[in-house]
């Protein structure tokens, strides 16, 4: 499981939303959370007033994390490229999550997700959690864990069964004891020999075993369309967080972000866990 996360906090409308699922954390294992706020350099001069006054806005919502019974500690940074400097502090505080909103200040980027949270992607080595947000509403949208419902409530693993998503596997896994449900699912596209359904299937079985040994309940899934919309369509039964890997077979490609994960969190609507290949020690149990 996890220990310490990185929350990203940029002022905006929807970060009550970003908030209010941060106590759920404490059922994956989190015990410490970073608060962090990156002041664009673009954004004009950071004044010793400017400076403070975000200090403060970040102790407001430390203290009732506190409350919550996490260690909190808050950090304000300024970069011309916001999710280098974030993930230079996930790394310097030991945060084995990531957790930011898929949506930012730029408007233009709404369609896709926010412009931070697709760089954040492209560039990170640990594990993001993308929490998808409603700018327009101070409250968490239909999947918030404030609605009673968890995280782990009933979890949808979307694997290619490759070594790329070894690890997302293996981060599943971790949940097996603590999550009511873990479904697996595997797209089968026409093109592929090694992901025909006869081939997939006794591999998922041999997964299944492996998640009951670890205490975890679910079943193995198999459908056949396009990647990104048959999870979404899957996930729309009513799962509560989708795990996926940041890199496929064919699917998360390197140099475009991890297309799938980003095209997931914009059409389900709700929490997707991006795991990459390589995950730094200690990071995810």
């Amino acid at each position: 499981m996890f220990r310490t996360a990185l929350v990203a906090l940029d002022r905006s409308a929807s970060e009550a939303a970003l908030l209010a699922r941060i106590p759920d954390l404490r059922s994956w294992g989190v015990e410490r959370i970073v608060l962090a706020h990156v002041q664009r350099v673009g954004g004009g001069r950071l004044s010793a007033e400017r400076q403070e006054d975000v200090v403060t806005w970040l102790e407001e919502h430390a203290a009732g994390l506190r409350l919550t019974g996490f260690a909190v500690e808050v950090v304000v940074t300024r970069s011309g490229v916001p999710a280098e400097d974030l993930l230079a502090v996930a790394a310097r505080d030991s945060c084995d999550l990531v957790v930011i909103g898929s949506r930012s200040h730029n408007q233009a980027y709404e369609f896709f997700l926010g412009s931070v949270a697709t760089d954040v992607l492209r560039r990170t080595d640990r594990p993001v959690l993308l929490l998808h947000l409603d700018a327009s509403d101070a409250a968490p949208d239909r999947t918030a864990v404030s609605d009673g419902s968890t995280t782990l409530e009933r979890v949808l693993l979307a694997t290619d069964l490759s070594h790329h998503a070894h690890r997302a596997e293996e981060v599943a896994l971790t949940f097996a004891p603590t999550a009511e449900t873990i479904d697996v699912l595997t797209v089968v596209s026409g093109g592929d020999p090694d992901l025909s359904r006869e081939n997939v299937e006794g591999r998922l079985q041999a997964f299944m075993a492996r998640l009951r040994a670890a205490g975890g309940d679910g079943r193995a899934r198999v459908v056949t369309g396009e990647v990104a919309d048959s999870i979404s369509e899957v996930a729309d039964e009513g799962y509560t967080l989708i795990i996926v890997g940041k890199h496929g077979r064919h699917w998360l490609i390197d140099k475009v972000l991890g297309t799938t994960a980003a095209a997931v969190s914009r059409a389900a609507k709700r929490p997707v866990l991006v795991v990459p290949r390589d995950v730094p020690d200690g990071a995810a149990g």
